[in-house]
């Protein structure tokens, strides 16, 4: 039986489109792709800007360092943010010439990165990997258009959403983290078409599904076991648990997302709820 979960509420709004939150430290990172901007939110409602970026920022993650990287999409090229300063951390335009998407950052400084595309009929592409040293590769396993992931606390996999492929897949860090032998963590029901993800501290993944029908929580194997409705009208396009205790389930909320419009609408938001388990793992 899935449990619909009931309750959410805006924490904030007037955002173009929110996207890879991160909870870090006490305050909840996010890109805003269509804004240009990343902001970090706390939980008494406190809104901050952390970084401008024009070339449209995507996935989040923090280095050993306590070092903020994000993904400049449009530019293929992963930044870091240390004091103030931004710099490069890595060029992938000879890997992702189309740009990038998604990514996480794993405890050692290791990044996963996902293509970014809009092609049809959508192409599978391998997910990017940068060592803790900087230096770049893809894997060999091939994905249906890769979006959220996951670095689960046993650190010796990655969970992926491929939103094309209707499904989770999961795959082995090998030797330095590098990810290796592709299997399925679980088939999603017909139309939950997958784009961020989160984990929590009992092995099940939150998917947030862009198309409908809000949030779900999947378990190994397929089986969903908890609902959050969206309203009519709006989606969830990524989440994230945090909070004091990480059973506040972070959702990044927006109308139907229409490339080109989305700054003008300027209709996303945070929304959260509280949920029976606490987030574990990476986001």
């Amino acid at each position: 039986m899935t449990v619909d979960l009931q309750g959410l509420v805006t924490i904030a709004d007037g955002f173009a489109f929110t996207e890879c939150p991160r909870w870090h430290q006490g305050w909840l990172n996010f890109s805003d792709m269509y804004g240009g901007a990343v902001f970090r939110l706390n939980e008494t409602g406190v809104v901050e800007e952390v970084v401008r970026e024009e070339a449209r920022p995507g996935g989040l993650g923090f280095l050993p360092d306590g070092s903020l990287l994000f993904a400049a999409m449009d530019a293929s090229r992963v930044m870091r943010l240390k004091d103030g300063a931004v710099t490069l951390h890595a060029d992938l335009t000879s890997i992702a010439p189309g740009g990038i998407n998604d990514m996480i950052v794993s405890p050692e400084g290791r990044c996963y990165v996902a293509h970014f595309t809009h092609d049809l009929p959508p192409p599978s592409k391998p997910v990017i990997f940068i060592d803790e040293h900087g230096q770049t590769s893809e894997t060999t396993d091939l994905l249906k258009v890769a979006n959220g992931m996951i670095l689960p606390t046993d650190g010796r996999r990655l969970i992926v959403a491929e939103s094309a492929g209707g499904r989770l897949s999961v795959m082995d860090l090998g030797d330095g983290g590098r990810p290796k032998n592709r299997t399925t963590f679980a088939e999603l029901p017909p139309g939950h078409y997958a784009d961020g993800i989160c984990g929590d501290d009992t092995g099940g993944v939150w998917v947030t599904c862009c198309r409908g029908p809000g949030v779900v929580r999947v378990e190994q194997g397929g089986a969903v076991t908890h609902r959050v409705p969206i309203d009519d009208g709006r989606f969830a396009y990524a989440s994230a648990l945090g909070g004091a205790d990480g059973r506040t389930l972070y959702v990044c909320t927006a109308g139907r997302y229409e490339h080109g419009m989305m700054a003008e609408k300027r209709d996303a938001r945070i929304e959260a709820i509280r949920v029976p388990f606490a987030g574990s793992g990476i986001p």
